[in-house]
């Protein structure tokens, strides 16, 4: 079998049209709800332009809930900061520090996020790919790995095995008329793609948090369309009469037989006349019913109902609004637990390809993005400290990435040293001499 048949016989396994739905669904994009009428009077259009008003985006809230609280802030694999510092530098090179998010977000909203590894000369270069232009087989041993993928941008391709990186390029527009170009090997001795599932089980199927509220989604949609319609058109008291004739024009349209208004009277000649009015129609309940929507969409995601309605509490303690988040924030230590393998596995395969053993140890450290205010994050520390926890250990707590630990470290040791200085000078000493010979450590 020849590699362009390789190629398009993976290609040939995607499900773009399936994930394409998700796509616009956390872009805001949604299937009009029904209307009343079908046929194409200027009521209608009229129902069509209240359709048009009746999105309210909820998938992509739960989404952003998760993404918005999913930062690494560097890597940990040995006692060496200079490592450590070498490998946030592979990530930075990469953009990735910037670009990390589009990897969360695709994982989130299409069950499976990608990052290549590629070689880059001197670092291994890291790209966040897009579920809807790569197509992927998973190991059957190990599902969390990918066999082979390929990938199509346009009018240009590419395969990725364990040992090569093909390119093809779309001679003409039939399906099988891709030609190999180049190709590029990489000592990475495994497929360098890397998955990020969302809701990954032991048989490797992941899910999408935007497929898991959809139907919500659809019915608040609908509900919000019927309100629309109801404001539209009952949504005020409307008076009818009875009894009387109506004059037509010309055209046979209905000439209003009384001028409605705050200093009119309506009189009519005729006895037998009669008058009333309808009640305004209600919409309390579509507006109970979305409300209630969106608490379901809030207990299925693991979102807090303020974040997808901030009307939805009031008056609320910091203590009663940790609570209330306690079940994102476990959503978001799992992403960070599974995800932090993906990363350091991607980490792994970058190097090899370009000389460099990275452990097994590796860990990646995720920023804390935790909602809560410094005197609470202060508080905390300074309890851990009296303890005896060591001060890196610490600022770490409190968000700091592992490179502004280190200069934090450095600038204390600094600051130490010359109070050292100082007191000696006092005594007129130098450094070295008497009993005041070192800084103080913190650890």
């Amino acid at each position: 079998m020849s590699i362009v048949q390789d190629f398009t016989d993976v290609l040939d396994d995607n499900n773009w049209n399936y994930l394409a739905r998700w796509d616009k669904y956390a872009r805001g994009e949604f299937e009009r709800a029904g209307l009343p009428s079908t046929n194409r009077t200027a009521l209608a259009f009229e129902y069509d332009d209240l359709l048009s008003r009746a999105d309210l985006p909820i998938c992509s809230l739960v989404v952003s809930a998760v993404v918005d609280r999913l930062r690494v802030g560097g890597f940990r694999a040995s006692m060496a900061t200079e490592f450590d510092e070498q490998l946030w530098e592979w990530f930075q090179y990469s953009y990735m520090d910037a670009r990390q998010t589009m990897v969360y977000r695709d994982a989130l909203v299409f069950g499976d996020g990608y990052v290549s590894v590629t070689p880059g000369g001197e670092f291994p270069v890291f790209r966040a790919e897009s579920p809807l232009q790569l197509s992927a087989r998973f190991d059957d041993y190990d599902p969390t790995k990918v066999r082979v993928a390929a990938k199509v941008a346009g009018r240009r391709g590419w395969l990725y095995t364990e040992n090569f990186i093909h390119r093809f390029e779309r001679k003409d527009d039939r399906a099988r008329g891709w030609e190999e170009v180049s190709r590029i090997e990489h000592a990475a001795g495994e497929v360098p793609i890397v998955r990020f599932g969302n809701r990954l089980d032991s048989r490797g199927w992941s899910q999408s948090e935007v497929g898991l509220v959809a139907p919500i989604q659809r019915r608040i949609i609908q509900t919000v369309a019927d309100r629309l319609l109801v404001q539209r058109a009952a949504a005020w008291k409307q008076r009818w009469v009875a009894g009387i004739s109506v004059e037509t024009d010309e055209n046979g349209k209905a000439i209003p037989p009384f001028e409605v208004g705050v200093d009119q009277l309506v009189v009519s000649e005729d006895p037998n006349t009669k008058f009333g009015e309808w009640e305004a129609s209600s919409f309390r309940e579509h507006l109970e019913a979305v409300d209630a929507d969106i608490r379901a969409a809030a207990a299925i995601t693991q979102t807090p109902p303020h974040l997808l309605s901030p009307m939805s509490i009031a008056n609320i303690s910091a203590e009663a609004l940790i609570a209330l988040e306690a079940g994102l924030t476990a959503k978001v230590q799992e992403r960070q637990q599974n995800w932090g393998e993906s990363w350091e596995y991607a980490l792994r395969v970058g190097g090899r390809m370009v000389g460099v053993d990275v452990p097994e140890t590796a860990e990646t450290v995720w920023v804390d993005l935790e909602r809560r205010s410094d005197a609470q994050r202060i508080d905390g520390a300074t309890k851990l400290r009296s303890i005896g926890l060591p001060m890196g250990y610490l600022l770490e707590r409190l968000g700091l990435s592992p490179q502004t630990i280190e200069r934090v470290l450095d600038e204390q040791r600094a600051e130490q040293q010359r109070n050292m200085e100082a007191s000696a000078a006092a005594f007129g000493l130098t450094p070295g001499q008497g009993p005041i010979s070192e800084a103080p450590t913190n650890d």
